[in-house]
């Protein structure tokens, strides 16, 4: 019975600051992962604009076909 008499100390980590704490350690790697999942398609479409540049001039090759009939 003494035990309850007694006022309780708040805990520091208590439920209210652990979700807050929680919340403030998640919040960094979140963001780092929109960051890197942006650069990264950012990359893909650059590297899908230079390899379009690089095939435009492509074509494919002129066969020389003569019209020989003696064959």
């Amino acid at each position: 019975m003494l035990s309850s008499s007694l006022p309780r100390q708040a805990c520091p980590f208590s439920s209210s600051y652990g979700s807050e704490l929680l919340i403030g350690l998640l919040v960094p790697p979140v963001l780092g992962g929109i960051w890197i999942a942006q650069g990264l398609a950012d990359g893909l479409i650059q590297a899908g604009l230079v390899s379009e540049q690089i095939f435009r001039g492509e074509r494919l090759p002129n066969l020389n076909m003569t019209a020989d009939s003696n064959q």
